[in-house]
């Protein structure tokens, strides 16, 4: 794999004036003002702007091609970014070059209510194609927490997940096909908007949760899914995690198939009331969501399950109003301020495990001296942390610092020592890069690095990631 070679003025500019017979002036954005957003996500990391030559905006796959196309000839770094919303830095550039924004990439091609299929540039919000089939009586079933603001070319490029993945599976299970621009700027077009296709490796899957290292995704061919009849959620507070967990082994035991499965603390909401008080600091709450047809035996059967588990029904009522959807209890949960120093991870975890990995959060926060949260999308065991503390002065700062650093270094162990994962929804970008051979091992790492050389040999794409081309020098 190549070095990109070092980027000057002279080389920037001589593509920009190329690029510039591409794109419309109004497309290309080089002032700093404009530009320095694009050095930031919703990741803690902070990027350099001075390393954004250009924001380059093209609306078509064409233009995407064009850019490329340039950008491979003189060897300068493309970092492509959907809207912003990823949480490990993927989408920070740390290189000099241009960002590829995929803002402008926002048409809907085609709903097809036959095929129960979507047809969608990159840019696109995800909501919008749930917005734009519902006239169909379909939906897109993949719902991360930022699906009202996140691009769907984001979510194929973190292979994302919510709420809904215990029953209608990520991203990569809801996407059939996609349109790519590889790094020297042909065009390839990887499945087909089918459920069924053996035809050849899977292109697909492998893009899907690929961080922008092997292409950028223009289109895509998604999966929707019929809106169900009826919605219903139950949920009940316990005494405790463990208690909470045995509960949901208890429905999956009892074969409930729920569209969702959440656990967490006890929200303050609930926990001012008497009713819930005592379960205020150790216990933990359980959301199960049933859809489909004529559920009320089955919401009946759930809420008898978890009664049987000793826990409390919570009254919906107490949940701010008659008739409320119990799942924004789950969004209830109060920001952390803007001083708190903090740091977060998105673990994965077989379900057998995921009591014990809660205690191990609660043990690491105690050990350490830290407040935490921690959230689950408990029916596939993707837990939500975050370790912080707010400092009461600027010398403890550093000693704040080093105690979240160590008690996320411990999660991540952990999750890995009961056969868990790093990162369930969140992907790696620059978060987990040096934390990722810890998982595979080297062997891995290097076919992965392999990939990497196949698909961009002079490694413009994403460069300074988790398959940088310095690794591939080692080998």
């Amino acid at each position: 794999m190549c070095m990109a070679a070092a980027v000057t003025e002279t080389i920037i500019d001589k593509a920009l004036l190329e690029i510039r017979n591409a794109l419309q002036d109004e497309d290309i954005e080089t002032d700093p003002s404009a530009t320095a957003p694009y050095a930031e996500d919703k990741s803690a990391f902070s990027g350099d702007a001075r390393l954004i030559a250009a924001v380059l905006l093209p609306e078509t796959t064409a233009e995407v091609q064009s850019i490329l196309r340039v950008c491979n000839t003189y060897r300068i770094p493309v970092t492509t970014r959907g809207s912003g919303t990823g949480l490990v830095g993927g989408a920070i550039p740390v290189r000099q070059g241009f960002v590829l924004s995929t803002e402008r990439l926002n048409t809907i091609r085609k709903i097809d209510p036959i095929g129960m299929t979507a047809r969608v540039q990159a840019g696109v919000i995800t909501d919008a194609i749930s917005d734009a089939a519902s006239q169909y009586g379909l939906f897109y079933a993949p719902d991360p927490a930022s699906s009202a603001v996140s691009s769907i070319g984001g979510n194929i490029a973190t292979n994302a997940g919510g709420l809904h993945c215990v029953k209608y599976g990520v991203t990569r299970d809801n996407v059939l096909s996609l349109q790519v621009v590889l790094a020297d700027g042909s065009v390839i077009e990887t499945g087909k908007g089918v459920i069924k296709n053996v035809a050849g490796l899977d292109l697909t899957g492998l893009f899907v949760g690929s961080e922008g290292l092997l292409g950028v995704v223009t289109e895509a061919t998604v999966r929707l899914r019929s809106i169900p009849a009826e919605i219903k959620t139950v949920g009940a507070v316990f005494s405790g995690i463990q208690a909470a967990c045995s509960a949901i082994n208890g429905l999956f035991e009892h074969n409930v198939a729920p569209a969702v499965l959440e656990l967490m603390e006890v929200p303050q909401l609930l926990a001012a009331q008497p009713k819930y008080a005592r379960f205020a600091v150790e216990g933990a709450m359980v959301l199960v969501q049933i859809d489909g047809s004529d559920i009320d035996s089955e919401i009946e059967r759930v809420t008898s399950l978890l009664r049987d588990s000793q826990g409390i029904i919570i009254d919906a009522r107490d949940a701010q109003g008659d008739n409320v959807d119990l799942l924004n209890l789950r969004k209830s949960r109060p920001r952390l301020p803007r001083e708190a120093i903090r740091t977060h991870g998105d673990v994965a975890v077989p379900r057998s495990a995921e009591s014990t990995m809660f205690g191990t959060v609660i043990a690491i926060a105690r050990q350490e001296g830290l407040s935490y949260t921690a959230i689950a999308h408990a029916g596939d065991g993707n837990i939500h942390t975050r370790f912080f503390q707010i400092p009461a002065s600027e010398a403890e700062s550093s000693d704040i610092s080093e105690r979240v650093k160590r008690a996320q270094s411990r999660l991540f162990e952990a999750a890995l020592a009961v056969g868990g994962t790093l990162t369930g929804e969140h992907g790696v970008g620059l978060e987990l890069a040096a934390r990722l051979p810890r998982q595979l091992g080297e062997a891995n790492m290097k076919l992965q690095r392999g990939i990497k050389q196949v698909f961009d040999p002079d490694n413009i794409l994403n460069p300074g990631k988790w398959l940088d081309a310095e690794d591939g020098k080692k080998d």
